[in-house]
C-alpha cells in the first residue's frame, strides 16, 4: 500500500514555479531599485532576464545620455553617451540605433567625435556604422570642422568637411577604400556644390578642397580583403575585413573624382587657391600626375569641365609645354646617345606627355584652332610635326565628327521611315478584300 500511494503522488503534476520574489514588485518599485544602481549594476540586472531587459532597456539608455559631460569609465568623448560610443567601435546596429534615438542625443552637434569613432582602424564595418548613423541624425552636409554647432557665419553646409575626414582616415594604416563610406554619404544628400554661395564664402571651402584633390589623387588600390580580429575575450576566431577595392578594373582614385563629379556635383571648373590668373586647379593636378593622367582628364572632359580655357591658359603655353615634352620623350626613345637639347628627359614637366597629346588631339585639340595664321598655331603646328609627322591620324575634328553623325542619324531615321512605310503597304495587302468573280468559291454544286 505504501508503495502505491508513493507512485500516486509522483504521478499527481508538480505546482508551477512561482517567480522570483523581484519579479513579483510591482514596475514603479523596479523603476526605483534601478535609479539607485550605477550603470553598470542597472545593465547587469536588465540581462539577468527577459522581463527585466524589456521594461528597463529604455531607461538605460535615457540614463546614459544623461550622464554625458561627466568623466566616465574607460575615458573617451564626453559629449557623446558610453553606448554611442560602445556601438561605434563594435559596429551594434542596434546599440546604434537605440543610443542615437535617445533623448537628448543630437548627432548635428556631436558629428566630429561620431565621425571620428566610426572612420576609427579598429571599426569592423565602417560602412555598416556610418549607414547607421546616417539613418539616425547623422548630417551628410556640415559647415565646417571647427565650428559645427552651427552656420553662424552664413556659410551653406557641404560634404567637403566630411570627405576631409574620411579621406584623413583612410590613408592611415592599415590603408581601406572610401569610395563604399563615401557613396553612403552622397546617398544621403552629401553635396560638394558651391555654386549657391557668394564669393567671398567661396573661399574656405576652396582651400578645403584644394587640399582634399590632392587626397584624391595620390590614393591607392587596397587588393583583397584582410583578417580582423574581434577585440572581446569570448571571440572565436579572426573574421574578414570587407573594406577593400570592389572596382578593381578601375582605379581607386579615378572612380572616387568619377564619383565626386556624376553624384556629388562637385565643380569641375575649380580654380587654384590662391587663384592665378584664373587657372584650372584640377586641370594642373591631373595633368601632372605621374600614373594615370589620362583616366583623370577624362572624368574632368565627361563633368563638363572647359578645357578649351585650361589647355590654351596663358597664350597656349602649357600646351606647347606638353608638346615640348612629348618631342623630348620621343627622341630620347629613338636615340638616346644624341647631344640635342630633345634627347634628355631630365626635366620633364609632364611624365606622361606623350599619353596626354593623344588624348588632346583626340578631343580635336579644344580651345586650338589650327588653321589661324598667327605666331602661337604656327609653333603648335612645328611642335605636333616635330613629334609625329602622321599626327593627322590621330586627329578629330569635331565639326567634321559632328557632321558625319548627324548624317549617320538622318540617314537610319530616313531607313526607319521606309522600313515603316513598307510594313504597312504589306499590312495592307494582306487585310481581307471583299468577294469578287475571281476569288469566289465556285464548286460543283454551286447554283
Amino acid at each position: 500500500m505504501a508503495d502505491a500511494n508513493q507512485a500516486e503522488d509522483a504521478a499527481e503534476p508538480l505546482p508551477p514555479p512561482s517567480p522570483p520574489p523581484l519579479m513579483r514588485l510591482p514596475n514603479e518599485l523596479l523603476f526605483d531599485i534601478a535609479d539607485h544602481l550605477d550603470l553598470g549594476s542597472m545593465a547587469r540586472l536588465m540581462v539577468s532576464s527577459r522581463f527585466l531587459y524589456q521594461l528597463l532597456v529604455d531607461r538605460l539608455y535615457r540614463r546614459d545620455a544623461d550622464a554625458r559631460g561627466t568623466v566616465q569609465e574607460g575615458g573617451g568623448c564626453l559629449c557623446c553617451p558610453s553606448a554611442l560610443r560602445w556601438g561605434c567601435r563594435t559596429s551594434n546596429v542596434d546599440t546604434i540605433r537605440r543610443a542615437a534615438s535617445a533623448s537628448g542625443v543630437s548627432l548635428r552637434i556631436s558629428w566630429p567625435h561620431v565621425l571620428a569613432m566610426a572612420l576609427d582602424s579598429g571599426t569592423p564595418s565602417p560602412v555598416r556604422t556610418l549607414k547607421c548613423l546616417l539613418e539616425h541624425g547623422l548630417p551628410a552636409n556640415v559647415v565646417s570642422l571647427s565650428s559645427p554647432e552651427d552656420d553662424r557665419d552664413g556659410r551653406l553646409p557641404t560634404f567637403w568637411p566630411h570627405l576631409a575626414a574620411i579621406l584623413e582616415a583612410a590613408v592611415r594604416p592599415p590603408r581601406w577604400c572610401p569610395l563604399p563610406v563615401v557613396t553612403a554619404f552622397l546617398d544621403h544628400g552629401g553635396t560638394l556644390s558651391m555654386a549657391n554661395e557668394s564669393p567671398e564664402k567661396q573661399v574656405h571651402l576652396e582651400t578645403i578642397a584644394s587640399a582634399e584633390w590632392d587626397r584624391v589623387q595620390d590614393l591607392v588600390q587596397v587588393r583583397g580583403p584582410r583578417q580582423w580580429r574581434w577585440p572581446h575575450p569570448t571571440s572565436s576566431g579572426p573574421t574578414l575585413r570587407h573594406d577593400h577595392c570592389l572596382h578593381d578594373t578601375v582605379p581607386c582614385n579615378v572612380a572616387l573624382t568619377r564619383l565626386l563629379f556624376e553624384r556629388g556635383r562637385a565643380d569641375p571648373n575649380i580654380v587654384s587657391m590662391p587663384p592665378a590668373d584664373g587657372e584650372s586647379l584640377l586641370m594642373e593636378r591631373f595633368l601632372h600626375d605621374a600614373r594615370r593622367p589620362v583616366d583623370l582628364l577624362r572624368c574632368l572632359f565627361d563633368a563638363g569641365a572647359d578645357l578649351g580655357s585650361m589647355v590654351c591658359h596663358r597664350g597656349q603655353s602649357r600646351l606647347h609645354t606638353i608638346l615640348e615634352d612629348a618631342v623630348r620623350q620621343r627622341s630620347f626613345a629613338a636615340s638616346p646617345r644624341r647631344p640635342a637639347w630633345d634627347c634628355y628627359p631630365a626635366a620633364l614637366s609632364y611624365n606622361k606627355a606623350e599619353d596626354i597629346v593623344r588624348f588632346f588631339l583626340s578631343r580635336g585639340l579644344p580651345g586650338v584652332d589650327l588653321g589661324g595664321d598667327d605666331l602661337a598655331n604656327r609653333r603648335t603646328l612645328w611642335l605636333l610635326d616635330r613629334w609625329d609627322p602622321h599626327w593627322q591620324r590621330l586627329y578629330r575634328r569635331p565639326g567634321q565628327q559632328s557632321s558625319r553623325k548627324k548624317r549617320r542619324k538622318t540617314q537610319a531615321q530616313e531607313g526607319g521611315r521606309r522600313k515603316r512605310k513598307k510594313v504597312q503597304v504589306d499590312t495592307q495587302e494582306d487585310t481581307v478584300k471583299p468577294p469578287t468573280a475571281t476569288n469566289l468559291d465556285v464548286g460543283p454544286n454551286y447554283v
